[in-house]
């Protein structure tokens, strides 16, 4: 009984842990793209229908990984993205 409540103990943990993980992702991934008109631009293709969701996000998500790769080198390729 014991071992099954530290067990779901520690997967409420890891849940935790992953949302924390998300929402700083989630902010970080704003604060770049409010600088830029990537999302405003794929999200308004999106509603027009010239983008299909599956595209934005992938054009979305290159535009991060670029984002991400430069602060990598600013911060001398060191993993601190």
């Amino acid at each position: 009984y014991e071992g099954d409540r530290k067990r779901a103990r520690g997967e409420k943990y890891a849940r935790f842990a992953m949302t924390l993980l998300k929402e700083q992702i989630w902010k970080v991934f704003l604060e770049h793209m409010s600088d830029e008109t990537t999302l405003e631009r794929c999200l308004d293709e999106i509603k027009c229908g010239r983008l299909d969701p599956y595209s934005a996000v992938e054009r979305i998500r290159e535009k991060f990984e670029q984002f991400c790769s430069t602060r990598k080198e600013e911060n001398g390729g060191g993993g601190n993205a």
